[in-house]
């Protein structure tokens, strides 16, 4: 469950600390390397995935006759990150880098709530008028 496995990674903290005998370092990303992750998953990534989706609907390489299908290719490129990254970084015993993961992704999902919804109007109308 979720509650065991954060008592798992606060022993597993606190193990890593008594053996260096002090307290981990702080890890952070650079809020122009934060602009930067949020940025390119939010609105670069589902530009070329937009311009990627018209050549392959040009190229006839997309079933145009099923919108709905289109609608959810077009999707996929407009979600944030998954929290997976940050599982295999507390698992792999990386503490601190897992958490200045999660407060990224935290901060993508924030932004997320305007741009996924903006990105699924735009969606919506290009998959069911193509």
């Amino acid at each position: 469950s979720g509650s065991g496995a954060l008592n798992y990674m606060k022993t597993l903290k606190g193990q890593l600390e008594a053996a260096e005998g002090q307290a981990m370092p702080p890890f952070a990303f650079s809020p122009r390397t934060e602009i930067a992750v949020v940025v390119g998953r939010l609105l670069l990534l589902p530009a070329a995935a937009y311009a990627a989706f018209l050549l392959l609907v040009r190229a006839g390489l997309l079933p145009v006759h099923d919108p709905l299908l289109l609608l959810v290719v077009l999707l996929e490129a407009a979600v944030p990150t998954a929290q997976n990254v940050v599982v295999l970084l507390l698992v792999h015993g990386d503490l601190v880098e897992g958490e200045a993961m999660a407060g990224v992704i935290l901060r993508q999902y924030a932004c997320a709530m305007a741009t996924f919804t903006v990105l699924a109007a735009f969606f919506q109308t290009v998959a069911f008028e193509t």
